[in-house]
């Protein structure tokens, strides 16, 4: 199955193609520097909820109950509250971050200066990142894109589209369908596999 991260360029990052090398990156990275903390668990929560890029840098710590593993998104791009769901690893690498970070109000920021992150800290390292990987400059790793791959990979895991659907906090099945990008070979191995026609 091909799960694709970019569909601007001819050139498609596949998330098999890079997936597995972020998070074998991000988890060997230099845990003397608590920025590293951060990235790590910046990269672990966007793939593993699909947040928005402005839902995650407004996160607040008495928005999230690590004991459930529940986080109360409050600000959100429909202005409506969404409940998203880590799991354990998740909150393992969040943890680590905030209790290296000392954070007490919100969750991702600047560790120079203890302003909420915007856009140039994550591009920054996710641009660092690109050439350590040697992944090809005209490929973008947006935070959307995670967003987009948390949404495929999970339909390819067994989750149901109502669910992503909430997960992701659209307002329709419609919006949702179109975060998917499904090669041809999986659509059509999901069809023989769901087909109305074995029921007969």
């Amino acid at each position: 199955m091909t799960i694709l991260l970019i569909t601007k360029v001819k050139q498609s990052f596949t998330f098999q193609t890079f997936g597995k090398q972020i998070f074998e990156y991000v988890d060997k990275l230099d845990k003397t520097k608590k920025v590293n903390y951060r990235n790590r668990a910046i990269i672990y929560l966007l793939l593993d909820t699909g947040v928005r890029f402005n839902e995650l840098r407004n996160l607040r710590m008495k928005n999230i109950n690590f004991d459930s593993r529940l986080i109360r998104l409050t600000e959100t791009k429909t202005k409506k509250h969404r409940d998203v769901i880590m799991t354990p690893k998740t909150a393992i690498r969040v943890l680590e971050y905030v209790d290296k970070c000392v954070i007490t109000d919100y969750l991702y920021v600047s560790v120079e200066t203890g302003e909420r992150i915007n856009r140039v800290h994550f591009y920054r390292f996710s641009d660092r990142m690109k050439k350590d990987l040697n992944i090809p400059k005209e490929i973008s790793i947006s935070p959307h894109k995670y967003r987009h791959t948390m949404a495929t990979m999970s339909l390819k895991n067994g989750a149901s589209l109502e669910h992503i659907r909430k997960i992701l906090g659209h307002s329709s099945l419609s919006i949702t369908q179109k975060y998917l990008h499904l090669d041809k070979e999986e659509l059509k191995k999901v069809h023989d596999q769901t087909s109305p026609i074995h029921s007969l």
